[in-house]
């Protein structure tokens, strides 16, 4: 679900946190225990590591725990 893992990473950064909690609920419907780690894992091979880095952060400022 690229899309909306980009979904929680932007409402991580934006600070929008029911948003990111809807986007979290919905991640969960897919993958029962998604981390950062997991996430990360599933990002396309060849993006930047500038772009994954800041794809990360907002991971983690969503409330997306690492492990």
């Amino acid at each position: 679900m690229p899309t909306l893992r980009m979904k929680l990473s932007l409402c991580g950064h934006l600070g929008r946190r029911r948003e990111a909690a809807e986007s979290l609920r919905r991640l969960r419907e897919v993958h029962s225990d998604p981390t950062v780690a997991g996430q990360t894992g599933d990002m396309p091979k060849g993006l930047a590591l500038e772009v994954a880095e800041i794809v990360i952060e907002g991971l983690r400022k969503a409330g997306l725990p690492d492990k």
